[in-house]
């Protein structure tokens, strides 16, 4: 937990001057991209953050590239005020990820387009997925999959997850929630929403807490607290039945992907995560937790059981339908091929 707290105020003396200065870059050299990430807002938060990492990969390769902030919108589905969406600086602390990113990727503020008079070109969603989610999922997240290897220093994706840090106000937000939940509290992810795909079974609200009551994880000591998209009250009273204070974070003031990076923090935070691989958010807490913050106590859930998750968040979506792959060791090297 000190290692997310650490840094968070930091600044960037003159990196803004230096990134639009003509003394050091010729405007015709450099160009400014903006790309839709949302396709009409149908793309939860930490899609559209592989999508970035695909996209920084790119920008590593093409120095004269700088991608302008993203602004997230909301689906219709997620509406919680406006459709006018939400930028990345909203959510996370700018500074810091430049500062983390520094030497491999710069994120336009976009403040500045309009502050340095920038010409900015704007692409439509399609270049998200090539840039973004071809390049990184399918190119290299795949690649690495199949091998069963990852790599620390060539992962894009665990660089863009380490510079991610909530803005100031979040933090607050953050702080407060933490302080409800005590120390050595448990998170599981509740994936049962009604968007689940149609082709195979979910888990039902009632099983995953009859699973956690039998595990060897559950211990009514403990808070828990719980993320998921919907029947917040019945699923309190599910936990209250077996004697565990749970604990979950909604907001009717705050937008949807601000609320989802919330949760996304309390999850990466907690002693033990217990999970669906059936998730990008799952996930990519699970790969944050074992290779940077070194936290093993990550676990995944079936209709049958809760078992150990030792695949460090590489395996996902339908691969639980015979658990193999998330039961599966995934080796860490210290560099893997392109």
């Amino acid at each position: 937990m000190e290692k997310y707290f650490q840094d968070i105020d930091c600044k960037i003396d003159n990196l803004y001057e230096k990134h639009y200065d003509p003394n050091i870059y010729k405007n015709s050299e450099i160009k400014y991209i903006n790309i839709d990430y949302d396709n009409n807002g149908h793309q939860g938060l930490f899609n559209k953050l592989i999508y970035l990492s695909g996209l920084v990969r790119f920008c590593s390769k093409y120095v004269n590239v700088r991608i302008v902030e993203p602004i997230y919108k909301i689906g219709i589905e997620h509406h919680t005020k406006s459709n006018t969406g939400i930028l990345f600086s909203e959510i996370f602390n700018i500074d810091f990820f430049n500062k983390k990113m520094e030497n491999l990727f710069y994120m336009v503020p976009r403040n500045d387009v309009s502050k340095y008079k920038l010409h900015v070109i704007e692409l439509p969603h399609k270049y998200a997925n090539i840039y973004g989610w071809n390049i990184e999922h399918n190119d290299y997240i795949n690649k690495a999959t199949n091998m069963n290897k990852i790599s620390i220093n060539d992962n894009i994706l665990i660089k863009v997850l380490d510079a991610l840090k909530l803005n100031n106000n979040n933090m607050n937000i953050l702080k407060t929630e933490l302080n409800l939940l005590g120390n050595n509290y448990n998170a599981i992810h509740m994936r049962t929403e009604s968007d689940w795909p149609g082709d195979w079974n979910k888990t039902s609200n009632d099983l995953i807490i009859n699973l956690y009551k039998k595990s060897n994880i559950y211990d009514c000591k403990n808070t828990l607290f719980f993320s998921t998209g919907e029947a917040h009250d019945e699923i309190k009273k599910g936990f209250r039945k077996i004697n565990v204070n749970s604990h979950t974070f909604v907001s009717s003031e705050l937008l949807y992907d601000l609320k989802t990076a919330i949760s996304y923090t309390l999850c990466l935070l907690s002693d033990t995560f217990i999970s669906h691989t059936y998730s990008s958010f799952s996930s990519l807490i699970t790969m944050q937790r074992e290779l940077i913050y070194k936290n093993n106590k990550n676990y995944s859930y079936d209709n049958i059981s809760i078992f150990k998750r030792v695949d460090k968040g590489l395996n996902y979506k339908k691969v639980i339908e015979t658990n193999k792959d998330a039961k599966t060791y995934v080796t860490i090297v210290d560099k893997l091929d392109k």
